[in-house]
């Protein structure tokens, strides 16, 4: 335990479980290790209930209190970490801005407040250090409804910029920064942007499972043919299609595999067109090695825009500690990987990029690159942050 801070309490925008990777799981799962952890997940609502009680996919009778809500998982190292699944709240994400939406919010608030405040009773833990991960929806409206320690806010995304975080996520995050003790940002743009003035700040840039990730090293790479190229993540607005088409057109013996969930269903059908392209669809993370083994280059073809600037992503970790030659377009701040990552802005760019990683490839640029993401581990940024917040959260 950090003796300096009290038990962390983490208000999360995701479910503790899922079909991708999830940095507020890694990061709080990391610091589980170090410092007692509450994780209360992604608060069901009442339509999520009704979804879940038909199709199976959302564990409705935890959400209503039929089976205990709280969860002791046993982490590595015989450590707990404590989840919570809230009981049920109102729908109001699809209501217009003004009073009402911020009436039923805050009803939503004070009945999860409680559910959280016995939870914590009965843990023994008071007045706990509360970090509010990339959940604006709920953070202004349960401020001041706990004792907490302190109160800071992780931001990981550009908020206004996915589609169902959009319509109240940008007003909410503005309120709520307002009223934090300070901030932690996946990247430098996002800090500069959202910390306000006489606040604490830092940046905890994403990390790796690399235990997790390592199963899919290949220290001897084979020249086999096709060349497999891989994309791991959310398949979305943010790739350039019309980049990974002009790389599958100028190299006719590449297929590429495509390892995620795909929530727009035109983006679906344009890729399942393709003759050469693999959708595998959401992996649980267990089985993610697997499917990265099969690849030979790592792409991030993202765009370049007001979302993805502020972007510090996932994979790009993960395919270096599988030893994969990665290649990315420039749509934000690569400084860390300069000598390591080839890049490409143009079509024609990221096809030869991606061409010439996958030639000079040998097994010894491959080791290098798993011992470059060995030192962006989870548990480092789990142990930074600990850190800081020794040394800050004690003068707020």
């Amino acid at each position: 335990m950090i003796k300096s801070i009290p038990p962390i309490l983490c208000t999360g925008l995701p479910t503790w479980e899922g079909e991708y990777q999830k940095s507020t799981v890694q990061l709080m799962r990391a610091i589980s290790m170090h410092h007692p952890v509450v994780y209360v997940e992604y608060p069901f609502t009442y339509k999520d209930v009704l979804q879940g009680y038909r199709d199976g996919k959302k564990p409705y009778k935890r959400i209503m209190g039929i089976e205990p809500r709280l969860r002791n998982l046993s982490m590595e190292g015989g450590k707990d970490l404590h989840v919570l699944t809230l009981p049920p709240i109102l729908p109001v994400n699809g209501l217009s801005e003004g009073a009402g939406y911020d009436f039923l919010a805050s009803l939503n608030a004070s009945r999860s407040a409680a559910t959280i405040r016995q939870t914590l009773a009965s843990l023994g833990y008071t007045k706990p250090l509360l970090i509010n991960a990339f959940n604006p929806f709920l953070g202004p409206f349960l401020n001041g409804k706990m004792e907490v320690w302190a109160e800071y806010y992780y931001c990981y995304d550009q908020i206004g910029a996915a589609r169902w975080t959009s319509k109240h996520g940008p007003r909410l995050e503005q309120k709520y920064l307002d009223m934090v003790d300070g901030l932690i940002t996946s990247s430098q743009a996002l800090l500069d942007e959202k910390l306000r003035e006489g606040r604490s700040g830092i940046v905890i840039k994403n990390g790796v499972n690399l235990s997790l990730f390592k199963q899919a090293y290949v220290q001897n790479p084979s020249k086999k043919n096709p060349t497999v190229l891989g994309y791991l993540g959310s398949i979305d607005n943010r790739l350039d299609v019309n980049m990974l088409f002009h790389v599958l057109d100028g190299w006719e013996n590449a297929v590429l595999l495509m390892v995620g969930r795909i929530m727009d269903p035109q983006l679906h059908k344009r890729l399942a067109s393709h003759p050469r392209i693999e959708l595998a669809g959401p992996q649980q993370p267990e089985q993610l090695p697997a499917w990265v083994r099969r690849m030979d280059v790592g792409l991030i073809p993202f765009v370049h825009n007001e979302f993805t600037r502020f972007i510090y992503p996932l994979k790009i970790n993960e395919y270096l500690a599988a030893g994969l030659p990665v290649v990315s377009t420039r749509f934000g701040d690569l400084s860390d990987f300069t000598r390591i990552v080839d890049t490409g802005d143009t079509p024609e760019e990221f096809l030869a990029a991606s061409q010439k990683a996958r030639a000079e490839d040998t097994s010894e640029r491959r080791i290098a690159r798993s011992s470059f993401a060995s030192r962006q581990d989870w548990n480092a940024r789990a142990l930074q942050l600990l850190d800081w917040l020794s040394e800050h959260a004690g003068q707020v």
